[in-house]
């Protein structure tokens, strides 16, 4: 056959070799397609554990809501959630007020209880408040601590048995004659005796009955302190009202084995002591306190809860020992205390009329 007529003729092997990359050439394209499918498939996994994840964080911020928040629509919640507690707060609080006048309960006890965490006062026709002092020893009692007995003498009623307690009263010539002997009998165990003070001019005058009480008291077995009432409106005259105190204390020593109280007491209207500050309070009274200290006695602060807290600098009384003038079946008054004069309407056998009730205790740890 001549080579024209082989020209002319597909060679098999050619054809075969065609087939065989054209059959190599379409699996690969299905391995690759393949391929895809498996990483789409994984993708897809991936993108539904996200969107899985995505749709349980959005549950745990919608909570019950059916929409995300923008801060716009979120500060309009907050505001809306805050007049509404405001509301409820003062509806609360005007169903108290509403409770406390209907039971007769007074303006001072009805703002001490809507107020816990502050000291409440009153001076005149004003109601003050204030923050309580972190750097001044707090007392350990609460006012489920105490009660009035059948004979309206106060009683720790606490679980505390290192507790103790002690009854006494406070006189002066305006208690009237005075049947001491009556009055140990009725177990009261202390009293404070009123030795004088320095009247509405400013004189220094003795009490007109402090000699017959000391005596009487001291005769009867009762432990015996006095009190002095403090009117000074100038360092001089904090020294003259020691030196005078200190002398009149001599002249009946052998009768006193009880502390000396030192009385402050809040201005009223033009008295001569209205205008001090704080600190020149504080200051005078601290001048009496070291002489009396000096001279062998015992020195007590008396104090009503709104003297202490609005003419004394409590700070620099952390040391001294308080007696606390606060009326009424628990005390207010929130730092340590060793004396308390509950009431002014007690009734004692051996005195006519009505006499001021006190309570020694002593706190544990102290």
């Amino acid at each position: 056959m001549s080579s024209s007529d082989n020209k002319g003729k597909d060679n098999p092997n050619k054809i075969r070799t065609g087939y065989l990359v054209n059959i190599l050439f379409l699996c690969a394209i299905i391995l690759g397609i393949l391929a895809l499918c498996v990483i789409l498939i994984f993708k897809l996994r991936s993108a539904n554990k996200n969107l899985t994840a995505l749709n349980e964080r959005i549950d745990a911020v919608e909570g019950e809501k059916d929409k995300l928040y923008t801060e716009e629509e979120l500060s309009s919640e907050v505001e809306a959630a805050r007049k509404s507690s405001a509301s409820k707060e003062r509806t609360g609080m005007l169903q108290q007020i509403q409770t406390s006048l209907e039971s007769g309960e007074s303006t001072t006890t009805m703002l001490r209880r809507l107020f816990p965490d502050d000291l409440v006062v009153k001076n005149g026709e004003k109601y003050y408040f204030y923050p309580i002092k972190e750097n001044v020893a707090t007392s350990t009692f609460t006012a489920d601590d105490f009660a009035l007995d059948e004979d309206g003498r106060m009683q720790y009623k606490g679980s505390d048995s290192s507790v103790k307690t002690s009854q006494g009263i406070d006189v002066s010539g305006d208690s009237g004659e005075i049947d001491w002997e009556k009055v140990a009998a009725d177990d009261v165990d202390f009293s404070f005796v009123k030795i004088g003070g320095r009247d509405k001019d400013g004189n220094l005058t003795a009490d007109t009955a402090y000699r017959t009480n000391i005596t009487g008291s001291s005769e009867n077995g009762i432990k015996t302190g006095v009190y002095y009432r403090l009117f000074c409106n100038s360092d001089d005259e904090a020294v003259d009202d020691a030196d005078w105190l200190i002398e009149k204390l001599d002249g009946v020593i052998e009768y006193i084995d009880g502390p000396v109280a030192i009385v402050v007491s809040m201005p009223a209207g033009e008295d001569r002591t209205t205008g001090q500050s704080r600190s020149q309070w504080t200051s005078r009274l601290l001048t009496v306190i070291d002489k009396v200290r000096e001279a062998g006695y015992d020195p007590v602060v008396m104090a009503s809860v709104t003297t202490y807290t609005m003419m004394l600098d409590l700070t620099e009384l952390e040391d001294e020992v308080k007696w606390v003038s606060d009326q009424g079946n628990s005390i207010y008054y929130p730092y340590r205390f060793t004396y308390w004069q509950y009431s002014s309407g007690g009734k004692v056998d051996g005195i006519d009329g009505r006499v001021n009730l006190d309570l020694n205790v002593t706190e544990p740890d102290r």
